[in-house]
């Protein structure tokens, strides 16, 4: 964000500026709620991805651990397997759909 003589410029994607003009004394979520909705979705991205964390590089190696265990019963042919069509019905059995 770039913040010039009552002007603000909010850098989301490379490929998007949102210019505002903010009048002394005028509170900016008054500035912010007068911009197109596609500008304020980009803007609230925008914001949000500012309070996410790093990505955590070890969370991709935990994430196919996680997958192989899981594989690993089906691969070994100790579970039974069920077609999607049966599990679905009895879920809809089950809770009267």
């Amino acid at each position: 964000m770039s913040i010039s003589k009552n002007t603000i410029c909010f850098n989301s994607p490379p490929s998007y500026n949102v210019w505002m003009e903010i009048q002394p004394k005028q509170p900016l979520d008054n500035v912010v709620l007068k911009l197109p909705e596609d500008h304020r979705a980009n803007l609230a991205l925008w914001l949000v991805r500012s309070l996410d964390p790093a990505p955590d590089p070890s969370s991709d190696v935990a994430w196919a651990a996680e997958i192989e265990t899981r594989v690993q019963p089906a691969d070994n042919c100790s579970v039974e397997l069920k077609a999607w069509n049966d599990v679905i019905e009895r879920m809809r059995r089950r809770h009267n759909i």
